[in-house]
């Protein structure tokens, strides 16, 4: 009778014992839930910015890229220019050799 006792005692003993291990873990469980979720949101937020930041820096490099042929195109135009003045300049002193040509 002695040891029937002793023994119920201890099966309720580790009873609670493992009633509060449980419940140990599953408050564990669900902080490390709540901790995933709270990790994938900052995840999907740093996704989000870095999407943001390339499409910005895109935007960035076509408009980069507009100048520059903006840029080619003035400075060809520019060449043009100087060739053009350049032999008119040219012509000019020929021109002026010719009228002062005196034979």
């Amino acid at each position: 009778m002695q040891e029937n006792l002793r023994l119920g005692e201890e099966v309720r003993s580790v009873k609670k014992q493992m009633d509060r291990e449980r419940q140990q873990l599953e408050a564990e469980i669900q902080r490390l839930e709540s901790n995933a979720d709270e990790f994938h949101a900052q995840l999907e937020r740093t996704a989000e910015e870095h999407r943001s930041a390339v499409q910005d820096y895109c935007q960035k490099i076509d408009a980069l890229d507009k100048q520059l042929k903006s840029d080619k195109q003035f400075i060809e135009v520019r060449h043009v220019v100087y060739t053009f003045h350049h032999s008119l300049e040219c012509i000019r002193r020929v021109y002026r050799g010719i009228i002062n040509f005196r034979p």
